[in-house]
């Protein structure tokens, strides 16, 4: 007797992420992200089947793409305080990725240099030091690849300090001296910025003996210069 010819229907079914059914014998599909169960049958004429299972993982390993913009020059004169606001989302960075949309994105920033923070998805209304202090950005995906940027923004103190000396001082000389020993208080000064310092550029010191006659060059030197 001869051997029966059998014909075997090879039947995929794709369930999960992706769903297809093939009658083909060999598939060639696009797998979405994540897990992709694949179902194979095969029957006889006779009725008889077998199955066979397997799935697919496609993992998401790309990068999320980001963009931060040149350095920064900022001036404090805009401002009379020791630090700026930022008053503008222009400062943050562009984001993209292929798999995860950009409004879901996670985006995160940390400051370092002459500010020193961190903070979410925008830089607005974050104060500024002076000095020059480095921006660092984050964007991270939903599968947890990430991409870094960064940028320097340099902010320059242009605003002169205040100073206010004490009003001249006409006294008579000392017994005995052809002059007088006068004190006088210091200056009083401030900055908008820490580590001001106050400095005598000329003339003598409070407690020192001054000469009798018209000092004017005494008095002169002895006058607030900015």
């Amino acid at each position: 007797m001869a051997a029966d010819k059998i014909h075997i229907d090879r039947r995929a079914t794709i369930s999960g992420v992706t769903d297809l059914v093939s009658n083909t014998r060999y598939l060639d599909i696009h797998l979405m992200q994540v897990v992709t169960t694949i179902t194979w049958t095969a029957s006889d004429q006779a009725g008889n089947t077998a199955k066979c299972i397997f799935t697919v993982t496609v993992n998401d390993v790309t990068a999320p793409t980001i963009g931060c913009g040149a350095a920064i020059k900022m001036y404090l004169w805009m401002q009379a305080h020791a630090h700026i606001h930022i008053q503008t989302v222009s400062w943050d960075p562009t984001v993209s990725d292929n798999c995860t949309p950009t409004a879901s994105i996670t985006l995160t920033h940390v400051l370092t240099g002459a500010t020193v923070g961190s903070g979410g998805y925008s830089v607005a209304l974050v104060s500024l030091n002076a000095g020059a202090t480095t921006v660092t950005w984050t964007a991270k995906d939903a599968s947890g690849n990430s991409s870094t940027c960064s940028y320097i923004v340099n902010v320059t103190d242009n605003i002169n300090p205040t100073i206010s000396c004490p009003t001249d001082i006409v006294v008579g000389n000392d017994a005995g001296i052809c002059g007088a020993v006068v004190t006088y208080t210091s200056p009083v000064y401030s900055d908008n910025c820490p580590g001001s310092v106050l400095t005598q550029l000329l003339g003598l010191t409070s407690g020192s003996t001054f000469p009798v006659g018209n000092n004017d060059k005494q008095v002169q030197s002895n006058r607030c210069i900015r």
